[in-house]
């Protein structure tokens, strides 16, 4: 189904990003974590949605989406929900582990916020630029080097632990991608804490989602797996 939604904020979050936000109730109220929209023929992974408010948001790459860019604040235009992929959330996990990668960070800050109650660890990887200026943060997060220390200061606000894994080497990061950050993570738990967690994760390219996959299997954990349309 098409609806025509009202854009009423376009933030640029970093240098390759942007976070759009969009008025329309019925898909605050119905949009899910691992949800996207059809906007002109290409996808945005929801970010936020605010049902009460009647908002919701989307991050996607300024290079890949200029249209977009042109619309100003109060613009009308249409667009369709996609629901075919979600993460199920029936039941509390005891110890959601949350690996994100890419526009997959995207989904995976959507469910971080709907499970912030059963205290998720957010794991958060990037090849260049993450959407947002990492933070150190005063949060402890055990089982990981002393000086792997940013975080997203959204989720910090939210007092949700997240760590970050640069490919290069960032300042507070994890040098490496984010499997490796989770696998250091998860072998310096004990195996009561292990067999706890749940894993969801989500990201765009298909190497992520074997070697999540791989990561799943060695630690014996549960998964749900989103990979975003590209």
């Amino acid at each position: 189904m098409t609806a025509r939604c009202q854009i009423v904020a376009h933030t640029e979050s970093g240098p390759l990003h942007c976070i759009t936000r969009f008025n329309h109730r019925d898909i605050a109220v119905q949009a899910r974590p691992g949800n996207e929209i059809d906007i002109d023929g290409q996808r945005l992974p929801i970010m936020r949605s605010a049902p009460d408010a009647g908002w919701f948001e989307c991050l996607y790459l300024t290079a890949t989406h200029p249209a977009l860019q042109d619309h100003i604040c109060g613009d009308q235009v249409d667009l369709s929900l996609i629901q075919e992929q979600a993460f199920r959330h029936d039941a509390p996990a005891l110890s959601p582990l949350l690996i994100g990668e890419g526009l997959g960070l995207a989904p995976i800050l959507f469910l971080s916020l709907t499970l912030a109650t059963e205290k998720p660890v957010v794991l958060l990887g990037s090849h260049d630029h993450f959407p947002f200026r990492p933070h150190p943060s005063q949060l402890l997060l055990p089982h990981l080097p002393g000086n792997v220390i940013a975080t997203m200061p959204l989720l910090e606000e939210r007092k949700i632990s997240c760590r970050l894994a640069h490919s290069q080497g960032a300042p507070g990061c994890f040098e490496g991608n984010v499997i490796a950050l989770a696998t250091t993570w998860l072998t310096g738990c004990s195996e009561q804490q292990r067999n706890k967690a749940k894993l969801y994760a989500c990201g765009e390219h298909p190497r992520l989602a074997k070697t999540t996959r791989e990561l799943a299997e060695r630690f014996g954990l549960p998964l749900q797996y989103v990979e975003l349309n590209r």
